[in-house]
């Protein structure tokens, strides 16, 4: 066979009148494009790499990646701060590993309440409140308030081969926060509230805002905002029994009988809260199982008013201390306390006080029963759609008079 001598990529050149380079990346199968790049372009490609190294790191430790959290990441490796709509392009550039999903807002929950249920609770209500004193009734519980938190819908980036779900917008858990403990008495008072704020606290601002607002309550620091057991015991130990003992004083029988209802969380039911609260002639009555949004007095009323009036008062502002929340938040519970707010937070969820009688006793209201009972209907017809699901199994747990038991027999329960 005879060989054939391939010509050089000189030859080639000269007879196509082109650049020999050209013949040669031809020949090789690499065609070198050149790539200028803008004076005025946010990164270069060495700095563009280090940002997805970045977000693949991120995605990795399963963090949601939000469109502010990429133009932060780029701000910091190019030291330039990108536009708005910036990650629109990003992402355009990089379809391949990049896309961009909508966050789903989180849920109602909606639950499968039974009318069984509200009705076995309108029983306990009529067995051991109504009649009572409405100055031994109380309902407490607790609530938190976020300095700044953005729940609207927004864009989240994930991989483009990443198998999970979105399941609500993120929150920033870093901001500045409180919690509450309050507890309202049906006779339109209530307990010194108890606020539970992190580290660091400045704890000389705690006298000058007792000092200012006139009132006696207590500030729990610790390193978290969330009460526990040991935080809910001592509420029970040094404020609410001192304060109920105090009440019974102005009372014909000394050793009236005092009723605390109260949601089904597990530091609400340790045995020493059982116990301490029996031994004071304190009856406990627990709410029934995801009830608290048509049964807790605080809830349909009072919490809801008393971030509305720090909002207010706040007038957007995303920057104030820990003592500056502070501050607005005691401000605004004692406004949001009133008696009338009381009255109709209690009458929302069935009990009216009975002017009749000096002093004023407990009754049932039995329009807000039916409205209820109204809600649960509709909210199970309306489970089975399409449209609607159950999110969640409903949480079960004992409820109704947990510490009836641990009564001592001299004090004569009702029958």
């Amino acid at each position: 066979m005879r060989k054939v001598k391939i010509p050089s990529n000189v030859r080639i050149a000269k007879a196509l009148n082109c650049t020999q380079s050209l013949v040669c990346q031809v020949r090789t199968g690499y065609i070198r494009k050149k790539v200028i790049e803008k004076k005025n372009m946010l990164m270069t490609r060495k700095q563009e790499k280090r940002v997805m190294e970045i977000l693949k790191n991120l995605r990795d430790k399963r963090k949601q990646i939000t469109p502010k959290t990429l133009r932060a990441v780029v701000a910091k490796v190019c030291h330039k701060t990108p536009s708005h709509n910036f990650h629109s392009s990003f992402i355009k550039r990089h379809s391949e590993e990049l896309m961009i999903v909508p966050s789903s807002v989180r849920e109602e929950k909606r639950m499968k309440i039974s009318e069984q249920s509200i009705i076995i609770w309108k029983n306990h209500l009529v067995q051991y409140v109504c009649g009572k004193y409405t100055s031994m009734i109380f309902c407490a519980d607790e609530s938190g308030y976020h300095a700044y938190e953005d729940t609207r819908k927004m864009n989240l980036i994930v991989g483009t081969n990443e198998n999970r779900v979105i399941d609500h917008t993120p929150v920033d858990r870093g901001e500045k926060r409180l919690s509450l403990l309050h507890c309202i008495s049906l006779d339109g008072t209530f307990v010194p509230p108890c606020f539970l704020v992190q580290k660091p606290f400045n704890v000389g601002s705690i006298q000058s805002l007792a000092n200012h607002s006139g009132i006696h309550g207590c500030v729990k620091i610790g390193n978290s905002s969330n009460f526990t057991k040991e935080l809910f015991e001592n509420w029970i130990e040094k404020v609410f029994i001192p304060h109920v003992n105090i009440k019974r004083m102005i009372l014909p029988d000394i050793h009236a009988q005092a009723v605390l209802m109260l949601d089904g969380c597990r530091i609400h039911l340790s045995d020493n809260v059982l116990t301490r609260l029996a031994n004071e002639n304190i009856l406990l009555l627990v709410l029934p199982p995801n009830t608290t949004h048509l049964l807790q007095s605080l809830d349909l009323s009072i919490f809801s008013l008393w971030k509305l009036q720090i909002q207010q008062v706040r007038s957007g502002s995303t920057h104030d201390s820990v003592e500056q929340l502070l501050w607005v938040a005691v401000n605004a519970i004692l406004q949001v306390s009133s008696s009338i707010n009381i009255f109709s937070a209690f009458k929302e969820s069935g009990l009216v006080n009975d002017f009749h009688r000096a002093p004023s006793t407990a009754r049932i209201f039995e329009e807000s029963f039916q409205k209820v009972i109204e809600i649960v209907k509709l909210d199970n017809k309306s489970l089975p759609l399409s449209c609607t699901r159950q999110t969640r199994q409903t949480k079960g747990g004992e409820w109704g008079i947990l510490n009836i038991d641990k009564m001592p027999v001299y004090f004569g329960l009702p029958q």
